[in-house]
């Protein structure tokens, strides 16, 4: 009798185990979607940055070539 209570346990505590498992698994699929967004938001801010920089850069050699 213990060892079917034992069995039993065994078995709940492998199915919890597995559905916890199951539960992280989707949880990480869906960390790891909002990473890739957040990469990508992430890049094109870069980008945006990057061109304004330049238009920056541009903006102040006209300025020294208008005053020289």
């Amino acid at each position: 009798v213990d060892l079917h209570v034992f069995k039993n346990k065994l078995e709940i505590s492998y199915r919890d185990l597995k559905e916890e498992n199951q539960s992280c698994e989707r949880e990480k699929f869906e960390l790891q979607e909002q990473l890739i967004d957040m990469e990508t938001q992430l890049q094109m801010i870069r980008n945006e940055r990057d061109y304004y920089m330049n238009r920056l850069i541009d903006v102040e050699d006209e300025l020294k070539n208008e005053s020289v």
